[in-house]
């Protein structure tokens, strides 16, 4: 490596696997004391709400997983760590606030934290606008649909995979489904490009919100969702109705 070359160009040209780069050990362990503290931060979260007991999850194993996400996070203008930092705490927030986990269950709470956390993974700093017109190899690869949503979440369930960082290894094969499923739908709906139609769906059905109602449960957890992504500047945004219909 030349002095005047940046570290993960190199190792990007040193591994064979794109994926092999991401998912090596190169920095893992080697963080600053601030990504220490938020990672810890992260794992408190968890175990805050109980989510490492209910779901077999170890300590180990997600203390591995938070390291290896935060590694996949590349030192762009905005979708870094810290954004998804502060993304999933608005999360986390809303959770108490609203009581999301009595209404909502464990495991869909599971599922809005582990997305939260994972919804930039690797973002290369530019739109999907950019990347449609550049013809770049994620819009090949996902002919121009949510090309970085549908990245992000290929690299979720890459980490995932990793036996030592799977934080899901435990959960049944349904459970896993539904998860696999749920955080999708999730990453998924941080495309800038899809947040007019899901906000518009979601007040077609806020007078008659239903929490027995599936279809409603992921229009309002969307909805909440994508709103999130206005954490950076530590902005409130949800809409107004959808306090009101988590915590009545």
């Amino acid at each position: 490596m030349s002095s005047t070359e940046p570290v993960m160009v190199w190792w990007r040209r040193k591994h064979k696997s794109y994926y092999d780069y991401l998912l090596s050990t190169v920095g893992c362990g080697k963080s600053r004391k601030y990504y220490c503290c938020c990672n810890t931060c992260e794992r408190e979260r968890y175990t805050d709400l109980g989510l490492l007991s209910k779901f077999g999850t170890e300590i180990e194993v997600l203390r591995y997983f938070l390291c290896r996400v935060n590694h996949c996070y590349n030192q762009v203008p905005f979708h870094i760590f810290e954004h998804a930092f502060c993304v999933t705490q608005m999360m986390y927030g809303m959770v108490w606030r609203c009581g999301l986990q009595e209404r909502l269950g464990d495991l869909d709470v599971l599922i809005l934290l582990t997305s939260c956390i994972c919804h930039d993974l690797d973002h290369p700093g530019f739109n999907n606008i950019y990347q449609i017109n550049a013809k770049t190899e994620f819009a090949l690869q996902y002919n121009d649909i949510s090309p970085l949503e549908n990245h992000h979440c290929s690299v979720a369930f890459t980490v995932l995979e990793q036996h030592e960082c799977n934080i899901f290894r435990n959960v049944s094969a349904e459970d896993y489904r539904k998860i696999r499923e749920g955080m999708i739908c999730c990453i998924l709906a941080t495309d800038m490009a899809r947040h007019n139609e899901i906000l518009s769906d979601f007040k077609e059905i806020i007078e008659e919100f239903d929490f027995k109602n599936r279809a409603h449960v992921n229009l309002g957890v969307g909805s909440g969702f994508i709103t999130q992504s206005a954490a950076r500047f530590m902005i409130w945004r949800i809409h107004s109705k959808l306090p009101q219909i988590f915590i009545a």
